[in-house]
Order: structure tokens, then C-alpha cells, then sequence
């Protein structure tokens, strides 16, 4: 059964770091998404612009959205060596963990 998993990561607000997550993680992120052996069926990414009815749009607030065809798809993806690589790229530039949502 498919599942879509909502991600809302807590970056650091510095001009550096939303240039290297533009430029650099995000296109990292979107290529091991697609070579996975079992790529999601949609992924879906995007900035924040109202949070609690608040507008946010002028902080650098995004959202990931992947829609997985079956959980063990994204256990798998999880698991390997490219999300391993991908978490140590994108560790210096958070400010907290992410807050994955179902």
C-alpha cells in the first residue's frame, strides 16, 4: 500500500547554507531518490509559506513530500549507502533533527 511521507527539515537560516541546499543537497537528494532501486512514485519538494497561520514565506522554510508504492521501498532507501552519504552532507547545515510525518 502506498504511503506519502511528509518531511520538514530544520535548517540553519545562514545566506550559505540555503545556497548549498539549493545548489548542492537538493540535487543530490532528488538524484539518489531516482537511481534507488526502488524510487519513490512521486517526490514532491517545496518552501513553507504559511505555518499555524503565520506567513513564513520570507524564511527559508521547506517541506520534502515522497510518496513510496510500499514501506519496505523506503526501508530499503533508508538503509543504503546513498541516504548514509546524504545525512552527513546535510548534518552541518541543520539546526535539529527532521520531523518526518505520515
Amino acid at each position: 500500500m502506498a504511503f506519502t511521507e511528509f518531511v520538514i527539515p530544520t535548517l540553519k537560516t545562514d545566506p550559505e547554507t540555503e545556497a548549498t541546499f539549493t545548489t548542492e543537497i537538493a540535487p543530490f537528494l532528488i538524484k539518489i531518490l531516482d537511481t534507488h532501486a526502488n524510487p519513490p512514485t512521486h517526490k514532491y519538494f517545496g518552501k513553507i509559506l504559511l505555518e499555524n497561520g503565520n506567513d513564513v514565506s520570507g524564511s527559508f522554510r521547506l517541506c520534502v513530500g515522497v510518496e513510496w508504492e510500499d514501506p519496505s521501498h523506503f526501508d530499503t532507501f533508508i538503509a543504503s549507502e546513498n541516504f548514509q552519504i546524504f545525512k552527513s552532507i546535510v548534518k552541518p547545515y541543520s539546526a535539529a533533527p527532521p520531523f518526518p510525518q505520515l
